[in-house]
């Protein structure tokens, strides 16, 4: 192929790749609908200014909370959340393009591989949570931010000149700095890159492999620890007070344990959800193993055609980086093994999962790359199918029927009177979907009770525009189990009818 058009198909693949996420998730994101914390920033941020600044910030995510204050304050109701997740679809399709850019200009890996690295990472399911989740359209700008921040650093490390290496490390660095300050899971995606150019650098040794990605590293751990100090120096001069989920984690075999069983299981088995009750199985189990054969054959051939030395390069940089691209979850406390954590991980583990099918096709022209290629082309049209129907399925369309079940339910509310109004609310197992994962996939956002009077003041203020919310005269009380008559002048069934 003439360089002409292999630079023209490059462009294709990056143009198709960038549009990916739109197409699969439009049908989704254009329902009217939210998800949990949704419905109560759209009040917060216009009834208490700033309040989100802080609340973020307190967790050690200042941007992020800037991002959403002044975002949610320009929504007018449910109906505008379609603006902030078109917004993250948008980004994470330029995302996923940087990454294919990367890999075939910077890394110099072939096109087949690069794109389908990049289409696998844009139908990971936290992509498909965080497209369909207004709230986390900043943690998709933090990806990007990730993302271009390798690619400023790797083209420095490129450079000729000395004041341009400089020039593209410090803003390469800055942006580092800035996405970990806006979500830290998300701004790990730099480590993808790392992965990338270790894994796939054919033309290079193991040991210009390995000290090219320890500066990488380097440049990563550095960042991670100025952006730790900053916000402690920002909770030690008393500008934001600190979220008790700012604490480290101390019982560290523990937590490696809590590792292996969910978050590396979740990320092996790719675009296969887990369900809470294991109704998934044994597709997700299959998943699991798959990825861990291939894995494992990858390994034993790099040991077959280069040695122990590079198999023992090749083993110890895939375990390095994983946990490196999951650092900043291992470090915390808190145990949630939610998708949106998640994306840095499974991205490194696609990474060496491509790059080991390659490595079992070899080096030559010949059915075996063929087949490389079709097998890569199959999984990537799966992974899009299964991407496009679980998140139209079991986030956009039940979030959606479950709020025309509080508007139609609310209908006997009258805001302008003082009323008392008991929200009977619903177990998170009444979830009427086949597969239900945590707060993401499948779940309830009314289960709860600060959700449910944020949504029921939401379809409270769709009825009245005109009003403010604070001035709703209703007085609400949420409970599980059956409410003692008397104690309410109008109860709300939020139940999920069966049948």
């Amino acid at each position: 192929m003439s360089p002409i058009s292999r630079r023209r198909l490059q462009w294709l693949l990056c143009a198709v790749i960038a549009a990916l996420p739109c197409l699969l998730y439009w049908g989704g994101i254009s329902q009217r609908f939210g998800l949990r914390d949704d419905y109560s920033n759209l009040r917060e941020a216009h009834e208490q200014p700033g309040w989100l600044i802080e609340l973020c910030a307190s967790q050690g995510r200042p941007i992020y909370g800037w991002l959403l204050d002044r975002s949610y304050a320009k929504l007018a109701s449910v109906d505008s959340l379609v603006w902030v997740r078109a917004a993250a679809t948008v980004i994470w399709g330029v995302s996923g393009a940087i990454l294919f850019f990367v890999l075939v200009r910077r890394l110099r890996w072939r096109e087949a591989p690069a794109a389908a690295v990049a289409a696998l990472l844009l139908v990971l399911p936290g992509v498909q949570v965080e497209t369909h989740w207004g709230v986390c359209w900043p943690h998709a700008l933090a990806a990007l931010a990730g993302l271009s921040a390798f690619a400023l650093t790797e083209s420095a490390v490129q450079a000729k000149r000395s004041w341009v290496r400089w020039a593209l490390g410090v803003c390469g660095v800055l942006l580092l700095w800035a996405a970990l300050l806006t979500y830290q899971p998300n701004a790990l995606l730099y480590v993808i890159g790392i992965a990338a150019g270790f894994a796939g650098h054919g033309d290079r040794t193991w040991a210009q492999r390995v000290r090219w990605a320890v500066g990488h590293v380097f440049a990563v751990a550095m960042t991670l620890i100025v952006a730790f100090a900053t916000i402690k120096i920002l909770f030690a001069c008393h500008l934001f007070w600190a979220s008790e989920r700012v604490v480290v984690e101390l019982h560290w075999f523990d937590k490696l344990g809590w590792f292996l069983a969910g978050p590396l299981r979740q990320a092996l088995a790719l675009f296969v959800i887990a369900d809470d009750t294991h109704r998934t199985e044994p597709w997700f189990g299959i998943a699991f193993g798959i990825s861990l054969i291939v894995l494992t054959l990858g390994l034993l051939a790099t040991w077959r055609r280069q040695g122990w030395r590079a198999a023992a390069c090749w083993a110890g940089g895939l375990v390095a980086l994983a946990v490196l691209a999951y650092a900043v979850s291992l470090v915390a406390t808190e145990r949630w093994p939610t998708y949106r954590t998640l994306m840095a991980l499974s991205g490194v583990l696609i990474v060496f999962l491509v790059t080991s099918v390659q490595a079992l096709a070899g080096a030559e022209q010949g059915w075996r790359q063929r087949s490389a290629g079709i097998g890569l082309m199959v999984l990537v049209v799966v992974g899009c199918t299964l991407a496009r129907h679980n998140s139209r399925l079991y986030l956009a369309e039940a979030q959606a029927a479950e709020l025309r079940r509080f508007e139609v339910a609310a209908l006997t509310c009258d805001p302008q009177k003082t009323e008392r109004v008991c929200l009977w609310l619903p177990e998170p197992q009444e979830s009427p979907c086949a597969v239900s994962h945590l707060d993401e996939f499948g779940s309830l956002s009314g289960d709860c009770e600060w959700a449910a009077k944020e949504m029921l003041l939401q379809v409270m203020k769709a009825r009245t525009p005109r009003r403010p919310l604070r001035s709703i005269g209703l007085q609400f009380s949420c409970r599980h189990g059956a409410p003692r008559p008397g104690s309410f002048d109008r109860l709300i069934d939020l139940h999920v009818p069966r049948g």
